[in-house]
């Protein structure tokens, strides 16, 4: 049983390798799409780590603003705020 199946491993090997000799612009294709796939890839995690950084700036601007706005005196025309 094993012979056979290194028999049949054998045989379809072999018949991929006359197809990829006899069809090169096919391996030429499947690269180029492969290529492409990676390069969306990388740009779509470029992306991502780009706006996760623009929320991480925003989230900052927003709470250092929240801060100084706790941290501002409520004073208006001399007179406190009434605290019930």
């Amino acid at each position: 049983m094993a012979d056979s199946k290194a028999e049949v491993i054998s045989q379809i090997q072999a018949l991929a390798e006359e197809e990829r000799i006899a069809h090169p612009e096919e391996d030429e294709a499947a690269i180029s799409a492969a290529l492409d796939l990676i390069e969306e890839r990388v740009r779509a995690r470029r992306v991502a780590r780009q706006r996760s950084r623009v929320m991480l700036v925003a989230a900052a601007v927003v709470g250092t603003l929240a801060l100084a706005l706790a941290l501002w005196p409520c004073r208006s025309k001399g007179r406190t705020p009434s605290r019930k």
